[in-house]
């Protein structure tokens, strides 16, 4: 992690004198870890209003099995949720040191209402998505660089620039792309064409035009990674939760065809992500002095 402070320490030169002590100011650029996890909160957003697309289910279908709560208050909480997660996510774009607390908060009550306390077979997907929830917090509270990032001694960047704004645009109109071509594979059983026609088609062009936007290879291709990987652990964790959870109540379940042609391209998406990543980290340790 050592090699990405650089990324978070863009001194602008003004200082504040504070108990007979200078302390810098420190204009700081999106930490990749937070951009990423912005982004995982923003793809949890779209994963939560599929619950919407069968409007014969709506507050009438458990969403957590085996959870102590009502039906109704299931779905009460689940459309509260996706307001406090859009929040979220808007709040670690900008930096906002409250952002990561709320997500915290959200957690714990989220932990509360899906435990699966009154049906054991549901414990396997819940064990999953908790473990997976827990290094992705961690990776927000306790890795060295995000307790930087969220210091008081750090100001986030200016809020709206043309091609900040651009380029970020293009890059969430690629995540929901991503995003709809692999849960379409995963539940409408699509065939090979359509995901990687649709991939040619809509996803390339987005994450090109957001590059393009940004005009500047290094941050495009570090916001880029950042966003494909967040894709690609929210797909997976999909995926995952689908071929684990079925288990309890069907063990002879079969895949359809369409799921393995959705977990190729979240292979494709984190292999794509995890090469920009190493890219920007050798480019940024051979420029360092």
């Amino acid at each position: 992690m050592s090699n990405l402070r650089g990324s978070v320490h863009n001194v602008v030169g003004t200082t504040l004198a504070t108990s007979g002590q200078t302390v810098e100011t420190v204009r700081r650029t999106r930490l990749p870890i937070v951009t990423g996890l912005a982004y995982l909160f923003l793809t949890s957003v779209m994963t939560m209003l599929r619950a919407y697309d069968a409007k014969a289910y709506i507050g009438k279908m458990a969403l957590y099995a085996g959870s102590v709560f009502p039906v109704a208050a299931q779905w009460r909480w689940h459309w509260f949720q996706i307001g406090l997660t859009v929040a979220i996510a808007v709040g670690l774009f900008r930096g906002w040191r409250w952002a990561r607390w709320l997500a915290l908060a959200v957690f714990v009550v989220a932990c509360a209402i899906s435990a699966p306390i009154r049906d054991v077979r549901a414990v396997p997907a819940y064990v999953f998505w908790l473990a997976l929830s827990l290094v992705a917090y961690a990776l927000l509270f306790l890795t060295p660089d995000a307790k930087v990032y969220f210091s008081h001694t750090t100001r986030p960047e200016p809020a709206f620039t043309l091609r900040g704004v651009l380029s970020t645009t293009f890059l969430i109109l690629a995540v929901f792309t991503a995003h709809s071509i692999a849960f379409a594979a995963l539940y409408k059983n699509v065939g090979a064409g359509t995901v990687w026609g649709s991939s040619a088609v809509f996803l390339l062009p987005a994450l090109l035009l957001s590059a393009l936007a940004r005009w500047d290879l290094q941050r495009s291709a570090r916001e880029i990674a950042a966003a494909l990987l967040a894709v690609t652990v929210a797909v997976a964790s999909v995926q995952v939760s689908v071929v684990i959870a079925p288990r309890g109540w069907y063990p002879d379940a079969m895949l359809r065809a369409g799921v393995l042609h959705g977990l190729l391209l979240t292979v494709v998406l984190g292999i794509t992500g995890v090469a920009l990543t190493a890219w920007d980290v050798r480019a940024r340790k051979f420029a360092a002095p």
